[in-house]
């Protein structure tokens, strides 16, 4: 017996690792199940689309292959990797077929270490 259609309310997101740093790669698992709680075991990845939608003045990422790509991991899973360099909190939110999913998931991202070739000081007394 086959699942049936994906129903986006059984529809399961994880972000693995809810802090990263600045540029740091990061991942959000996703579970399709349908309407009888079975997990759909099939890519779907043209069937998912993806917004990452920040709580500050950045604009939001989907999914296009840029900072965030959608891939088949197999037996199920389908894997939202990121690598954002904006410091910012982030929330997922993903569709299926269309459809919004009602459930979603946060992570943030924090400023990566201090470069030295691109940063500057100010202040009386520096030269």
């Amino acid at each position: 017996v086959s699942p049936a259609a994906a129903a986006v309310a059984r529809t399961l997101i994880n972000v693995t690792s809810p802090v990263k740093l600045a540029a740091e790669d990061g991942v959000v698992e996703v579970r399709l199940r349908d309407a009888y709680d079975n997990l759909i075991r099939s890519d779907r990845v043209s069937s998912i689309a993806v917004k990452l939608v920040p709580n500050g003045d950045a604009p939001a990422i989907t999914a296009d292959g840029g900072a965030a790509r959608v891939s088949y991991a197999g037996n199920g899973l389908h894997l939202l990797r990121y690598n954002i360099p904006t410091a910012e909190s982030y929330t997922v939110l993903l569709s299926v077929d269309t459809i919004p999913v009602p459930v979603s998931d946060t992570f943030v991202i924090l400023p990566g270490p201090a470069v030295a070739a691109t940063s500057t000081a100010q202040g009386i007394g520096l030269q």
